[in-house]
């Protein structure tokens, strides 16, 4: 059987999708609890064949979280925009051998592949701007260096710390800083959630 190419996979995939939205078709999420159900509406999306595996294809989602029915672990406040990131890959064995296949597991994906489903996705308008009012968080390059290679970060409050005061033991800063692509994704010590990174936003 030959197998459905990844671009015409995205074509097909994509289309059903517009046809659930023009029907108002509802995502259902279990609770973690297994006594709530959680509707959601896919408003937005962007597909990625990835690049280092021909036979998988990784997917950003816009969802709004409309309803929850029945108690679930945790309160939430409604409706809320949220994302989801995952993949299709075509199966090996049994029934979806040769097929494309929803995973279950958490995608896994090249750092370019990553930064290109990124850019493709706020191009798109399925990744919105969703900073608070105020931050301005600025890709920068240098002429001597590849396209976003390096990265300018204004932190506009007091105690947001950017990565590069953090190490040279200066805590706060207001005024721009640049930091190279080599510390991308290297968090220091002192970060708070929600702290901006040169890779974006920084993990506690």
């Amino acid at each position: 059987m030959v197998t459905e190419t990844a671009s015409a996979f995205i074509i097909r995939n994509s289309a059903e999708w517009e046809r659930q939205r023009a029907r108002g078709t509802l995502i259902r999420m279990k609770d973690v609890n297994r006594e709530a159900v959680h509707l959601h509406r896919r408003d937005a999306w962007t597909f990625l064949a990835q690049s280092t595996y021909a036979e998988a294809v990784t997917v950003l989602e816009r969802l709004t979280h409309l309803q929850t029915i029945g108690i679930p672990a945790v309160p939430l406040k409604l409706p809320a925009a949220e994302y989801r990131l995952s993949y299709f890959i075509v199966g090996r064995i049994g029934r979806a051998s040769g097929k494309w296949t929803w995973d279950q597991f958490s995608p896994i994906m090249s750092a370019g592949d990553l930064e290109r489903i990124v850019e493709k996705a706020r191009a798109e308008g399925t990744l919105l701007d969703h900073l608070t009012p105020g931050w301005r968080h600025t890709k920068v390059s240098r002429p001597d260096e590849p396209p976003h290679r390096d990265y300018e970060i204004r932190t506009g409050r007091e105690g947001w710390r950017s990565p590069a005061r953090l190490t040279q033991g200066h805590p706060r800063q207001s005024t721009p800083v640049t930091v190279s692509a080599g510390h991308c994704g290297q968090p220091a010590e002192g970060y708070r959630e929600g702290t901006p990174s040169a890779s974006g936003w920084a993990r506690r």
